[in-house]
This record gives C-alpha cells, sequence and structure tokens, in this order.
C-alpha cells in the first residue's frame, strides 16, 4: 500500500474519478489499463471523452478520485510534471513556426541538451516520414502531415502515456486507415500504453486491447474487442460497434426455444446486416425464421446489395442481399442465432 492506494502492475488505474465542467457532471471513472495496452473509448459527443483525457492530463481538476501513472499518484500534479504525450483533435500546433520547432518545443521546456534534441527529432520524423517537412512551416502542410507532426511532439517527450483526442478525425478515408497503420507501428515500437477517444471505432478495433463506452460522464467497460464485438451489453455501445438492426425479444417471443435461458420480455436481439439472410427454406437457416417483405434494395460501398425488410411485426430490419430477388411482399427471413447479441439493458446513466 502507499498512500492508502493499492499499487497494480498496470500502466494506468483510474480509480473513482469524479470532475465537474459547468454543469457536466464526469464520473465516476474506474479504467485500468495494462502496460503498452491501448484503451479504445466510444461514445457519442457530449459523453464526457475529451473531458476525461483532460483530467488525466491535468487540464481540469480532479475533484473525487485518483490517477494512477505506472505506479504513480499523479492526480494532483501539475500537466507537465505527468510525463502525459497528448495530441487534441485540433493538433494545437504552432502554425508560425517550423515542423522541427513544433516537435522539439516539449523539450525545449524540459531542457533537454541540444545534441539529444536533435537526435529524437530526427528519429520520430523519420519513424513518422515527415523528415522532408522538418524546415517548413505548419500553416502550409496538409491535415495528415499536421496529424503526422503533432504525434511526433507528443512523442518527443517519451511520455509514460499518449492521449489522443479523436486522431484523424479530419482525414479523408484512405488517409485515415494509413494513419491508424502509422499509429499502430509506432506505438507497438515504442511499447506505449495509449487512450484513444473516438466516434469512429471501426478501424481503430485492429489497435486497441480494450474497448470503453461512454454516455452523459459514466463509462462502461464492454472487453477486448472481440467481446466488445460480440458483446456489446447495451444497445448503445452496439451502435457504435457495426450493430444496425435491434428486434424486440417481445416480437420474437414464439422462438423463446432457441434462447431458452433468456427470461425478459424487455430487450433485443442485435444484429448485424450481414447475418439476416433471405432464404428460400427453414434446412438454409441457421436460427429461426421470421416472415417480412422487401421494400427497398440499395448498394453500399463495400460493393454489396442491402435491402429493407418489414418484419411480420412492423419492424424495419436491414439485410444484406445475396443471389437474385426482387421486391416481394412475402419471404423468409433467416437470423442467424450464433451471431445474434441479447441487449437486455440501456446504459445506466
Amino acid at each position: 500500500m502507499e498512500g492508502g492506494i493499492r499499487l497494480s502492475d498496470n500502466s494506468l488505474d483510474v480509480i473513482g474519478l469524479e470532475a465537474y465542467l459547468g454543469g457536466f457532471h464526469l464520473g465516476p471513472i474506474n479504467l485500468n489499463l495494462k502496460k503498452n495496452g491501448v484503451g479504445l473509448i466510444i461514445g457519442p459527443n457530449g459523453a464526457g471523452k475529451s473531458t476525461l483525457l483532460k483530467v488525466i492530463l491535468g487540464l481540469i481538476d480532479a475533484k473525487r478520485g485518483n490517477i494512477i501513472l505506472n505506479g504513480r499518484e499523479i492526480t494532483k500534479l501539475p500537466t507537465e510534471k505527468r510525463n502525459i504525450g497528448y495530441v487534441p483533435q485540433s493538433y494545437a500546433l504552432f502554425e508560425n513556426m517550423t515542423v522541427r520547432e513544433n516537435i522539439e518545443f516539449g523539450l525545449k521546456v524540459r531542457k533537454i541538451p541540444l545534441n539529444e534534441r536533435n537526435e529524437r527529432v530526427l528519429n520520430l520524423a523519420r519513424e513518422l516520414k515527415i523528415e522532408d517537412l522538418l524546415n517548413k512551416k505548419v500553416s502550409i502542410l496538409s491535415g495528415g502531415q499536421k496529424q503526422r507532426v503533432a504525434l511526433a511532439r507528443a512523442l518527443a517527450i517519451l511520455p509514460d502515456l499518449l492521449l489522443l483526442d479523436e486522431p484523424f478525425s479530419n482525414l479523408d478515408p484512405q488517409s485515415f486507415v494509413n494513419a491508424i497503420d502509422l499509429l499502430d507501428r509506432t506505438v507497438a515500437r515504442i511499447g506505449l500504453s495509449t487512450i484513444i477517444v473516438s466516434q469512429n471505432a471501426s478501424n481503430l478495433l485492429k489497435i486497441a486491447t480494450d474497448v470503453f463506452f461512454m454516455k452523459n460522464g459514466k463509462m462502461l467497460y464492454l472487453g477486448d474487442p472481440d467481446k466488445a464485438l460480440r458483446d456489446p451489453k447495451v444497445l448503445e455501445a452496439a451502435i457504435y460497434l457495426g450493430f444496425d438492426n435491434f428486434i424486440k425479444l417481445s416480437d420474437v417471443k414464439k422462438h423463446a426455444n432457441i434462447f431458452s435461458d433468456i427470461q425478459e420480455k424487455d430487450g433485443y436481439l442485435a444484429l448485424r446486416s450481414n447475418d439476416i439472410s433471405i432464404v428460400e427454406s427453414e434446412d438454409n437457416c441457421e436460427g429461426f425464421l421470421i416472415k417480412g417483405k422487401l421494400i427497398k434494395i440499395y448498394p453500399e460501398v463495400n460493393g454489396s446489395l442491402y435491402g429493407e425488410l418489414e418484419i411480420e411485426e412492423g419492424t424495419i430490419i436491414k439485410a444484406r442481399i445475396q443471389g437474385k430477388t426482387s421486391i416481394k411482399d412475402s419471404l423468409d427471413i433467416c437470423i442467424n442465432k450464433n451471431k445474434a447479441s441479447l441487449i437486455l439493458e440501456n446504459f445506466n446513466s
């Protein structure tokens, strides 16, 4: 025990953390991140994701709770004493300074010797493929280049923790994917614990070790990416994890024998469009059939056709269309029970 707080082997322990910003109440938040772990926090605007990062960083005071970083209590320390790298959504770069000057800014504040400063800047510039930009003003850079400069500046101080607030949100889709790959390689090579907040979970899941959901200042731990994708626990989180069909349990109660362990009538079956299909007979269905009609067919950018279906209970669902089909008033829709996630509660906010 040290200061009443039990030390752990985790890189970061956030314990009962609460903070206030105007009328907004954050917490209590409990978060644990193992060494070299990457925690992904998803949730809507106004959930408190960015506020949480700022409390961990020390830009907003914690009113209650503890922040333990690598076994060190940092809750009351000023920002500059926490040794945390931070990339805000706006990047917060100095537009009138060069790339080199931006990257070494934190090093100058820490009075790092010139030779060591130059070495760190050059190594990071090579790693992040911005070596040719070192003498250019930040004001003339593209969004993707600015993002890499901001990341280099955060990493230059050799932080114990990296915080990324909505990274890459200003990039086009291909640049977004490329930036995530670059981040993955860089963080893995350095061996750095990282927290990322985002509304876009899809591409970030591949680098995450833990997934959290936030809403109205509260947090729910969903598990590792595989568990989060299989069992998102609450409807609000499921929406961020690719589930786009929610069928009330009361609407499929006649199929209760398939879900024999479920007693609740309130709740949903959550499914992704690819796990709902149109079949010609029950023999082709791994799950159960419901009747419905196909009311619309349309393509999506992944090259597949999808359809809007109205099932017998009046609910509209979305399914991937395979093979030839057309608008019909009656057809058999297969619900894949092995891919369905049971949502029995809303997020307790």
